[in-house]
């Protein structure tokens, strides 16, 4: 006779936690396996003995136990069926080999920390996020690689409609959740886990342009910002950025200039760590030798010379800044669309593709990955062509005429 229940217990390192554990009873052998859950005792009764809702918090701690529990009532009747003695304990020792002894939430946590250490503080930032909307998600507690089902998935997607996040949003933190789920079975953290991520959406919604007018920015570039410093810096990074073949804002920020050889500037994407040259037109070298007195290290002043640990912080504080100014200058120029410190890599992109500039040549300018993901190195035809149609762009400016 096989009695198999959930239990809960105190907490002995958190005041006002219960620590949740299988009771398993086979005949007359006991034995308690824990189920890696721990919740605050005012929803210890609210995540067992029901069929869980899609609506609740304890939505997927709720499933877990479910799941658990029928895989115990499973390895009970194997055992059963082989018409051998069995206890308790071989029961808790085959359910052991099939969970994995790590939570999802807890992985994420410790893949943050990997990242921060790597210094790769927006992909951590982009984790951070994820982890807190699920966590919002599941309620207290954590969850098992193995409850996350496509069924889960579907009804987080849920939530978060519910709450108003656009599907961009929503596709970001669920690839996010995808992404490691497949760090963690690579890993064989994830032992037993099958979920596909097939009943949510993962793809990217075409979203408004924010590409400007050839004329709008010939105007920024005429505009007359000698009142303001640092306005007229945020309209020369602009400039840069666009003639640089849409530069990143944390690429610019991040720009050394050991950088800068023999007429070329050499820099590794941040987000895609992608190699890249961009030749050394007039006009970016006019707007460096604006600013090469004010930084050692960099090419621009939007973080500190000196080795420090809050270089991230800077650069977020200068985009926010940059972005701010941005919307003045936006204003000065009495244009109606919004301009953002990616207008200029959209700007570049679309003025490309209308002096027909190949799509390929294009997204290799930009530094995508979605071309020749395995290439790093561009060859020097394309180089050239992708110079000749930069060095195109900006003549039609008329920047130094």
């Amino acid at each position: 006779m096989t009695s198999i229940k959930t239990l809960f217990k105190p907490s002995a390192v958190a005041a006002g936690m219960m620590n949740l554990y299988y009771y398993v009873k086979v005949n007359h052998t006991l034995s308690y396996i824990p189920a890696n859950v721990s919740l605050p005792q005012t929803s210890c009764q609210r995540c067992t003995g029901r069929t869980p809702q899609p609506s609740s918090q304890l939505y997927a701690v709720t499933t877990k136990i479910n799941q658990d529990l029928k895989l115990l009532q499973h390895i009970d009747h194997d055992f059963a069926s082989r018409s051998r003695p069995y206890s308790a304990e071989d029961i808790a020792n085959t359910f052991g080999k099939r969970k994995s002894p790590i939570t999802l939430l807890k992985y994420m946590k410790k893949t943050i920390d990997q990242l921060q250490k790597e210094q790769r503080h927006g992909t951590a930032r982009n984790y951070l996020s994820t982890l807190n909307s699920f966590q919002s998600f599941i309620g207290d507690g954590d969850i098992c690689f193995e409850s996350l089902t496509n069924e889960v998935i579907a009804h987080y997607e849920q939530y978060l409609n519910r709450r108003g996040i656009c599907r961009n949003s929503s596709s970001f933190y669920i690839r996010i959740l995808r992404a490691v789920c497949r760090k963690a079975e690579r890993a064989e953290i994830a032992i037993g886990h099958q979920c596909r991520f097939d009943l949510a959406y993962t793809g990217t919604d075409q979203t408004a342009k924010r590409a400007l007018p050839e004329h709008v920015i010939r105007a920024m570039y005429n505009l007359n910002l000698s009142y303001d410093p640092k306005m007229a810096f945020a309209r020369d990074l602009f400039i840069f950025s666009y003639c640089a073949r849409g530069m990143a804002f944390v690429d610019m920020a991040f720009l050394k200039k050991t950088d800068i050889d023999n007429g070329f500037i050499v820099y590794a994407r941040k987000k895609t760590r992608q190699q890249l040259f961009v030749k050394l037109e007039p006009t970016m070298q006019t707007i460096m030798q604006r600013y090469s007195r004010d930084s050692k290290t960099y090419v621009f002043p939007i973080i500190n010379d000196l080795p420090t640990t809050h270089a991230y912080t800077e650069y977020l504080m200068g985009i926010n800044h940059y972005n701010y100014l941005l919307k003045k200058i936006g204003r000065r120029l009495n244009y109606n669309g919004k301009i953002t410190s990616y207008s200029a890599r959209h700007s570049w992109a679309t003025i490309a593709l209308s002096h027909d500039t190949p799509i390929y040549i294009i997204s290799q300018g930009l530094g995508h990955e979605s071309e020749r993901t395995t290439r790093i190195y561009l060859s020097k035809k394309e180089n050239r062509v992708l110079d000749a149609a930069n060095a195109d762009i900006i003549r039609s400016l008329h920047l130094w005429e």
